[in-house]
């Protein structure tokens, strides 16, 4: 998809496992880390989080702040359950970020949020 700087990370190490073996299936070179939420990460212009509801409503203001600043950036969460989608939606938005779409596939909602201008 063209982007240059792609790093992963999870705090199951059979998850990292298969996300190598993936990667490489892919013919792609993505660094996977074995790690969690309870930091502060490096600011990405994009950022990737699949992750229940429960953590990503724990973890919102990291999650929110691994987000580079600037109109642009954008964040991506998914894997999370329709009914849950909501608190998820209210915890980001808190954080000063604002949805701008979200899909629903069966019971699952996944949510695209940029930074409010």
């Amino acid at each position: 998809m063209g982007f240059t700087d792609v790093r992963g990370f999870d705090n199951d190490p059979d998850c990292i496992r298969v996300s190598d073996e993936n990667a490489s299936l892919n013919g792609v070179s993505i660094p996977f880390c074995l790690d969690d939420l309870s930091h502060a990460y490096e600011p990405a212009g994009v950022v990737v989080a699949n992750i229940l509801a429960p953590v990503l409503i724990r973890f919102a203001s990291q999650v929110a702040g691994s987000l580079a600043t600037g109109s642009q950036a954008r964040l991506i969460v998914s894997g999370i359950l329709d009914e849950q989608y909501a608190s998820v939606r209210a915890a980001y938005e808190a954080q000063g970020l604002k949805e701008i779409e979200s899909l629903l596939i069966e019971e699952w909602r996944s949510g695209l949020f940029g930074r409010r201008a």
